[in-house]
């Protein structure tokens, strides 16, 4: 009797888990920080360091804007990247998932302004483009990387979102956020070598 429950049950667990996952993506993709338009990101609030223990952070100076800006660089060991930021931006990491199918949020970003990456498997790749209403895609490089460059808007509230897709074997890299911010972070995006740092 237990075993015929078990068997009706086991084929619902996939479909279950697919649901579970496109929950997490939307709601990733539907919440986004409020664009304060005229607001000069690079100029925020205090910074504060990630509670990653696989990321370290350095600290540059950026002289590729008007003025000169402190930056941080973060590097992800796990993962094997890293990508600069303003120093006053925070940064947090949240996990769903487990095993192949987790999925990392790293958010950087500070007054409600600022950008995520998304690291997860490249097979769930269909499921953050059912998420989101894409405007255009074009192919593009970032940092020597093939890249995908999307426009799109969110599926909560019709707002503007710029995404970057690259991947790396079996993982998809989604850098996601107000236009401006995603350009000038993706730009500094970099895939390292073990024990570069």
């Amino acid at each position: 009797m237990k075993q015929r429950r078990a068997r009706r049950a086991a084929p619902f667990l996939p479909i279950l888990f697919i649901v579970i996952v496109a929950a997490v993506l939307v709601s990733v993709f539907a919440w986004r920080p409020k664009d304060l338009s005229g607001t000069n990101a690079l100029n925020q609030q205090n910074a504060n360091a990630s509670g990653n223990t696989n990321a370290t952070q350095g600290e540059n100076t950026n002289t590729n804007t008007a003025q000169s800006v402190k930056t941080t660089t973060y590097r992800d060991a796990e993962f094997g990247f890293s990508l600069k930021y303003p120093e006053t931006w925070k940064t947090d990491t949240n996990e769903n998932g487990e095993g192949e199918n987790r999925i990392v949020n790293y958010t950087f970003g500070a007054d409600g302004r600022g950008v995520t990456l998304i690291v997860l498997p490249a097979a769930m790749e269909g499921l953050v483009r059912e998420s989101i209403s894409i405007v255009s895609e074009n192919e593009a490089t970032i940092n020597g990387l093939a890249a995908k460059s999307i426009t799109a808007t969110s599926a909560k509230d019709g707002s503007p979102l710029s995404l970057i897709f690259f991947s790396k074997d079996d993982t998809l890299f989604d850098l996601n956020g107000p236009a401006d911010l995603v350009a000038s972070v993706g730009s500094t995006f970099q895939f390292i070598k073990e024990n570069a740092y």
